[in-house]
């Protein structure tokens, strides 16, 4: 079965690497997206086949191994920052994971974490 797409609803774009919101869905069951970084944010159509549903992880395709750092904050915050420039992410996107995961204790560090990347 094919996943539905809803408005405001925000999704990953395989193609381009970018993330959107979709605008609308075409009786056709083409999806009208809005992408974060492409020029003017001009809404784009495309089928579902290309996006992915983010199901609140921002960078879903981007695994991190976790075990082994043994609780060490430094070690998570590097081995997420290396996944995430491995993975050709915008520097300002590196920079705001940074800048959110080091605004709390370590718990916050965590969530942050798991909301930016898959957490294995």
């Amino acid at each position: 079965m094919a996943e539905t797409y809803q408005p405001g609803e925000r999704v990953y774009w395989v193609t381009r690497d970018d993330h959107a919101t979709v605008q609308s869905v075409t009786e056709d069951g083409d999806i009208v997206i809005v992408p974060d970084h492409v020029e003017h944010r001009l809404p784009i159509t495309t089928r579902a086949v290309f996006l992915t549903k983010i199901d609140g992880v921002e960078f879903p395709h981007i695994k991190v191994q976790l075990t082994g750092t043994d609780g060490n904050a430094f070690a998570v915050i590097g081995s997420v920052r290396k996944a995430l420039l491995r993975a050709g992410v915008k520097d300002a996107d590196i920079a705001a994971y940074q800048e959110e995961a080091t605004a709390g204790d370590y718990d916050n560090l965590l969530q942050v974490t798991m909301r930016t990347v898959t957490v294995l």
